[in-house]
């Protein structure tokens, strides 16, 4: 039986998602980025979309797996399109043209 790309995320048996990490750590930039831009401190930006510091720092320094209804609370307090913090320029090629891909 073939096993799909997810399932094998979940197996941990896919290298090629160990960018995910990678992704994580742009992500995380680009929050930081965008808060140093606007002037606002951690704490500010916590407070602001309602997530401990704790959390938010986890999210900046890339080491946290943020949910999307964080992420859009993050994205209003920084008054930033959602898409502009979740656009990766930095495609990883091997996932982008993998074949087991062509499940979805």
């Amino acid at each position: 039986m073939k096993v799909g790309p997810l399932e094998k995320v979940h197996r941990g048996a896919n290298d090629s998602f160990g960018a995910d990490d990678g992704f994580l750590r742009r992500l995380g930039a680009r929050v930081r980025s965008r808060r140093a831009e606007l002037g606002i401190s951690q704490e500010g930006l916590a407070d602001i979309a309602r997530l401990s510091a704790r959390h938010l720092h986890a999210v900046e320094k890339g080491g946290q797996n943020v949910c999307i209804l964080i992420l859009r609370r993050i994205a209003l307090a920084l008054e930033t399109p959602l898409e502009q913090l979740t656009v990766d320029s930095q495609v990883d090629e091997t996932m982008a043209q993998s074949s087991e891909l062509s499940y979805f």
